[in-house]
Order: C-alpha cells, then structure tokens, then sequence
C-alpha cells in the first residue's frame, strides 16, 4: 500500500528530510520508507521534488517536514504539502551541465565521480557541488539536465555520469526551466495517485512486479524513431515524456500505462539515447502478477520491428546473451538470416551481422 499524508514545510540547512508526524499508528509504516515525493498543489505554487527520508519522529504538534532548503522552490514554511512514498529509479546515465569555465573536460566521468554521487537521489535542475581530484583539487558546481531514466532518479555504482559545458545564461536557463517542469509534473503526478498507478510503481520499485527488458541499437534519424515509438503507444496513457538534444547527443524518455478498468496492469518505461549516428533504445516492461511481462515485451518489440522495416534500419540486439532471459547463444546455430533459437526460453533472436558465422 503506498502511504500518503498532509504536512506543514520547515525549510533549513540541512540535507534530506526529517519527518515529524502526530499520529502514532503511522509511525512504523513510514519509518520503513527510505525516500518520499513531496507535492504542492496550491494556486501558483503548484511544486514537487524527491528526497531521502532520513527519519520519522513523533510530536504532539501538527505534521511537520524538515527539509533541505535548496529542495524546495518556490515553497516557504508552513506552505502544506502531500508526502509520499516514493521508490526512486536507479539511474542509467546522468548528464551534468557545468560552467563553460570548469577546469574538468567534457565526457564521461563516471567512473571518477561516482562514489561523490553514490545514494543521491537528483532532480532535473538538481545542483550538485563536487571535488574534481587533481593535483590541485577543484570544487565544480554542476546541474542536472537529463538523465536515463527520467528524474527523479538514484544515483549507483554502475551510473554513467556525462559532463556538458555551457555558459552561465544557460546554466540559469536550465535552473529557471527546471522549476516550472517540477510544476507542470504535479498535474501528472496527481493523475497517476487517481489511477492507482502509483501501486504498481510501488510493485516495481520493490521488486515485485513482472519485468523484461531489452535494448536494441539503431542508426536511424533519432527523432523518426522517437515518433514511430510515440505512434505505437498512441493508445496507452503516456504519464511521463522528455526529450533533450546535448550538443549531439540525443536523449529522450517515456513512459506508458495500460490500465484494465480502473486498474494499472502494465507500465512501459522507454529510453532512447543517441550519439552521432550510433543509437540504442531501451524497452522495459512491467507487470502485475497475473500478466507475462516477457510475452508482452515480444509483443511491443515486434512492433519496434516493425518500425524498424517502415525507416529501412536494422534494430538488433547488443549482445550474445538471450535478451528474454540471458543465457548464453550457441553462435553456430545461427542460421543463414541472422536469426537463432534460444535454447532455453526456445524464442528467435536476431544476431547482429559480426557474430553471424555462416
């Protein structure tokens, strides 16, 4: 059950969030919670961020949240928000925008910053302040522009982290534009509460949904690809959409539900990510119980096929494992098309043409 309730704000120098609540019989079940959504839905300050719930206290005095004073915009003391549990997705790839000054270069850091980043959760606009070691070490202000999947997002030991310069007018942009964007999501987030979608994401987070995911590459037109995707899903509820263009790099994400009456059975998170001529697509499937979320994800991948064909690009798969269930692929089965039978899960799988032996 994803647990909810109503809270004052006290903004202060701190990091995280301390809640505060009066109602004894709730103190269990969010001292279990890790991280929570905070939503403002009043007339003009319309709001939401993520944070790390480090503790839950009782008080005899009213719901209280003790936050971390950069989380909370345009939201002052005692402005009262809805608190609720939130299971952060772990982060693919961050992209950092940074001063055109910066003395780090531009690429992929994660393999240096990672451990300065590990645990966070990061917001789109998110300032993050972090040591550039050298021989003369260098404090860097960055910000979060776009990341895979879409923020908010938990940063791990696995995460790319992906540095873009520009300059101050855009890095004030970029802040100035992350904080309407965490406005315009209240609506979306508000929606998703009202169909109980948030109790599958609660199943996903914790592991309990059905899930299969795949990745495909491409050398197509990315924003062809984006379309033909959107065109797919045009009959599903798209809760979430992003798209971001990096200096050349391309980024884009989505995300769908399917509902059956009232109840969310299927949601589909998408991300599609492009250097230069190089692409990859994302496909991740998630399931209640009772639906095969592996025969689902055939089903949508063999529309990506599809559209694959219609745009005169190959889509294949990365790399010689099983993308249904990762076993290994015995290469000298693989017939004269490029195409090969697991011998496990028993489905066909396209070879990409380096591994075809015949």
């Amino acid at each position: 059950m994803i647990e909810s309730i109503n809270s004052t704000i006290k903004p202060v120098f701190r990091d995280n969030a301390t809640l505060y609540i009066n109602q004894p019989e709730l103190l269990d079940s969010f001292s279990r919670i890790k991280s929570i959504l905070v939503i403002s839905n009043q007339l003009g300050k319309k709001y939401s961020f993520c944070t790390i719930l480090d503790e839950v206290k009782l008080q005899e005095d009213p719901n209280m949240l003790e936050i971390d004073k950069d989380l909370v915009g345009p939201l002052l003391e005692g402005d009262i928000v809805s608190i609720l549990s939130f299971g952060v997705p772990q982060a693919e790839t961050i992209f950092l925008t940074l001063p055109i000054s910066s003395y780090i270069p531009e690429g992929d850091w994660g393999f240096l910053l990672k451990d300065q980043f590990k645990g966070q959760i990061l917001d789109i606009g998110s300032e993050f302040i972090f040591t550039y070691p050298s021989s003369k070490p260098t404090i860097i202000t960055s910000y979060l522009r776009s990341s895979i999947p879409i923020s908010p997002i938990r940063i791990t030991e696995n995460t790319r982290v992906i540095t873009k310069k520009t300059s101050i007018e855009d890095l004030a942009q970029i802040r100035s534009e992350s904080i309407i964007e965490r406005g315009n999501r209240v609506h979306e987030y508000l929606e998703q509460v009202s169909m109980k979608s948030f109790q599958l994401i609660g199943m996903i987070k914790t592991g309990k949904a059905n899930s299969a995911i795949t990745d495909f590459k491409f050398t197509a037109n990315p924003n062809t690809i984006l379309s033909g995707v959107r065109t797919i899903f045009n009959s599903w509820k798209e809760m979430n959409f992003m798209k971001d263009l990096i200096g050349d790099d391309f980024i884009a994400g989505m995300d769908y539900l399917m509902q059956a009456g009232n109840e969310p059975k299927i949601i589909v998170e998408i991300s599609i990510f492009c250097q230069k001529d190089e692409g990859k697509l994302t496909l991740s499937v998630y399931t209640v119980p009772e639906i095969n979320a592996r025969d689902t994800l055939n089903e949508i991948a063999s529309d990506i096929n599809n559209l694959a064909v219609s745009v005169r690009n190959t889509f294949r798969v990365i790399d010689t494992n099983c993308p249904n269930d990762g076993s290994p692929l015995d290469l000298t089965q693989v017939e004269q098309n490029g195409w090969i039978k697991c011998n496990n899960c028993k489905e066909m799988i396209e070879i990409p043409l380096k591994y075809r032996l015949h």
